[in-house]
């Protein structure tokens, strides 16, 4: 099973990770569960809240965290945090993932 998460045109700040949370009622415990974040409407992202994002996820026990239709700023993030091993658990959609959606 997954939970999937929406992200809105333009996200910034720390807080704003925290408040997606809530706004689209992702469990407090996600049990080893795969996130999907969907990214297609995603303008702009700042790394602070990329980080705060996954760090929550990862507090809340995500197994994986795979990132769909994600513009160059939000993979140029992800890219960054996977290659300082910060979040191994975290990649970029393939397209083996998108055919099964």
């Amino acid at each position: 099973m997954s939970v999937s998460i929406d992200l809105p045109r333009y996200v910034s700040t720390r807080e704003m990770a925290d408040a997606l949370l809530a706004e689209q009622h992702v469990p407090d415990a996600l049990d080893d569960e795969r996130v999907v974040l969907i990214a297609k409407h995603l303008v702009s992202a700042t790394g602070s809240f990329i980080e705060q994002l996954l760090s929550r996820l990862e507090d809340r026990g995500a197994r994986e965290v795979v990132v769909f239709g994600a513009p160059a700023i939000l993979r140029s993030h992800v890219n960054l945090l996977t290659t300082r091993n910060q979040w191994a658990n975290v990649r970029l959609a393939t397209d083996a993932d998108l055919a099964a959606l």
